[in-house]
């Protein structure tokens, strides 16, 4: 991880990061779970579900790998912890049904 100062910090392998939802209408499929690897941690093929046309921050980061007391002692360091994902609206030929968007 880079901070604002392009300062590297590295984790110990066995420290995971974890994409996680916060409320019942935003759901994950795929691997969510990864684990350092020089400090950087790659997710793939994840797919983010939610209502068509709304916008969700219910996705959060889960680690322990990062001293938060620290962080927030210091204003060189910043987290984000909160993902904010947009949902596109039904397309034509496509029908909301379920709070999904399915081929008519």
């Amino acid at each position: 991880m880079f901070d604002n100062l392009d300062q590297l910090y590295t984790f110990d392998k066995k420290q995971s990061v974890k994409i996680i939802s916060k409320n019942l209408d935003a759901t994950i499929s795929g691997v969510s779970l990864k684990f350092f690897e020089e400090g950087i941690a790659t997710f793939e093929n994840l797919v983010f579900s939610s209502k068509p046309k709304s916008t969700s921050d219910g996705y959060s980061l889960d680690t322990l790998a990062l001293d938060e007391d620290f962080l927030n002692s210091t204003q060189s360091l910043s987290l984000q912890r909160t993902l904010t994902v947009s949902f596109r609206e039904c397309l034509p030929g496509e029908q909301l049904v379920n709070g999904m968007c399915l081929p008519c």
